[in-house]
């Protein structure tokens, strides 16, 4: 007998508790004795939605919004209302190598690259061709001009045609790699515009180089 009168007093409480919570939320205008009605159903989803971000942080938190949400009709107070986090700027794109053939920019290949008085490409020196080839696929271009250089030593006359054949063996080795024969210039300098000095070994190394331009 006493645990049913304890339980009559615990739902009468919970009742009496739900009334004053619904009359304090709704403000008795659309709810009466603890019972909603379809409006207040409809308001309470809404402002549930609204306030959410409170619901598993802090109930006092939530129970506040939603009040204040419901006296205003389904609109929360702007303070409540969580703002979505900013969207992360992008990240900055990497820059492109130096020496990277990328259409408008020239690219000197210096450094031992041909022997005194040679034209002939090495193993090594074909395998960087061919890296610096690949570079162009899926790049769409005009042109590619390659202008070969040599040291001052010798003739001048002697000096044109041996810058000629260097760049005539680096398009050689683009045009095996896939660049479109058609797509492919060469010329040469001599020893005109000396990147390095010409009094010294390594300046004159330096100097017997070919140029690539993209176009």
């Amino acid at each position: 007998m006493k645990r049913l009168m304890l339980a009559v007093v615990v739902l009468f409480a919970f009742s009496a508790a739900n009334a004053a919570w619904n009359q304090e939320c709704f403000y008795g205008k659309c709810c009466l004795d603890g019972i909603l009605n379809q409006e207040c159903a409809k308001l309470e989803k809404v402002c549930n939605k609204q306030c959410k971000m409170f619901s598993f942080k802090n109930a006092e938190k939530f129970n506040s919004c939603k009040a204040a949400c419901i006296k205003n009709k389904g609109v929360a107070p702007k303070k409540a209302v969580m703002k979505p986090a900013p969207e992360p700027a992008p990240a900055a794109a990497a820059p492109v190598p130096a020496d990277r053939l990328i259409v408008g920019r020239t690219v000197k290949i210096a450094g031992s690259n041909f022997d005194t008085n040679s034209a002939a490409v090495s193993p090594a020196f074909e395998r960087y061709l061919k890296g610096k080839s690949s570079e162009l696929e899926g790049v769409r271009f005009h042109k590619v001009i390659i202008i070969g250089f040599t040291d001052s030593t010798g003739d001048a006359a002697y000096n044109v045609d041996l810058s000629k054949r260097r760049a005539k063996a680096v398009a050689d080795v683009f045009e095996k790699s896939g660049v479109p024969a058609e797509k492919i210039e060469h010329t040469g300098k001599g020893a005109a515009d000396p990147i390095a000095d010409n009094k010294t070994k390594e300046g004159r190394a330096e100097n017997r180089r070919v140029e690539i331009s993209v176009k």
